[in-house]
């Protein structure tokens, strides 16, 4: 939040400073109404940009999120009998380390897992290239190779599946945005309205129906358990936020409230080995 103010003030430091003039003149004449005026008029004319530049820095995040709605929309057309379709899974890697896969639809005909990209321009790429391109008008950048990202997250559901020996993947990289992809030839590689056809392409049973629904038990209860760390790792880092200044600069020990002959006071929970009392503002 404070990040945010800064960044806000930083932006806008002029318009700031008219606001600022315009309302010391008011103060200075007794006059509010010109003031008021003015500060609806500029709030019409430049709240939308505002609400934009502040925008800015989140849009990564949003449109990654509009884009992956729009894929939760266009599974929920699978017959739920036949296809468990779980989203935003967490998945803990053998070294630590955490992964998150957008979309995972588990069926007789395989696991499906789905890298979603909310892009808009012309994509070029292979399944070979480190980096595809996008490229907008004359403007041109690439990124990573989506293929390669999600064969992290196929790599992952392998290792935590490994004792399924008849598991058959298919990894899936759908376009939601206006993006149109050039001289792709990966037929994983698809728009929005292609994923559901693809899925359903995929006749062949390769597990039994109880395999699959044992399957999506264990993927779930790796979510449900990665999602109850990530949530006790947030819970710890509120706590030590908290307990900040908290600490005894002698021993290392958290200081505790005490009553005293003059009143309560922050000193050592190691006392009486340490005599520690905190002399500044209560924390």
């Amino acid at each position: 939040m404070k990040y945010l103010l800064k960044k806000f003030i930083k932006q806008f430091s002029g318009l700031l400073s008219i606001v600022a003039f315009l309302l010391i003149g008011s103060l200075a004449t007794g006059d509010f109404s010109g003031f008021i005026r003015t500060i609806v008029q500029f709030y019409w004319l430049l709240g939308p940009i505002m609400l934009m530049l502040i925008l800015i820095p989140f849009w990564p995040s949003i449109k990654g999120a509009i884009g992956e709605n729009r894929v939760r929309r266009i599974l929920k057309g699978l017959d739920s009998e036949l296809y468990t379709v779980l989203h935003n899974v967490f998945i803990r890697l053998p070294d630590g380390r955490t992964t998150q896969i957008d979309h995972i639809v588990i069926s007789t005909t395989g696991i499906f897992v789905i890298e979603t990209k909310n892009y808009s321009g012309w994509i070029y790429g292979d399944k070979k290239s480190e980096y595809w391109t996008q490229k907008i008008y004359r403007s041109t950048r690439k990124f990573k190779n989506p293929l390669h990202q999600n064969y992290g997250h196929i790599k992952a559901l392998q290792d935590v599946l490994q004792d399924e020996q008849t598991l058959q993947y298919h990894s899936i990289v759908v376009f939601t945005g206006s993006a149109e992809l050039k001289r792709m030839n990966s037929s994983n590689v698809v728009r929005l309205n292609q994923l559901v056809p693809y899925i359903l392409s995929h006749q062949t049973e390769v597990i039994s129906s109880e395999t699959k629904e044992r399957i999506s038990n264990r993927i779930n209860a790796f979510d449900k358990a990665k999602r109850k760390d990530i949530k006790e790792h947030i819970s710890n880092i509120k706590e030590k936020a908290a307990n900040k200044g908290k600490i005894c600069p002698k021993c290392g020990q958290y200081l505790v409230d005490r009553k005293g002959k003059y009143g309560n006071f922050l000193g050592c929970s190691g006392f009486p080995k340490c005599m520690y009392i905190y002399k500044g503002d209560r924390v």
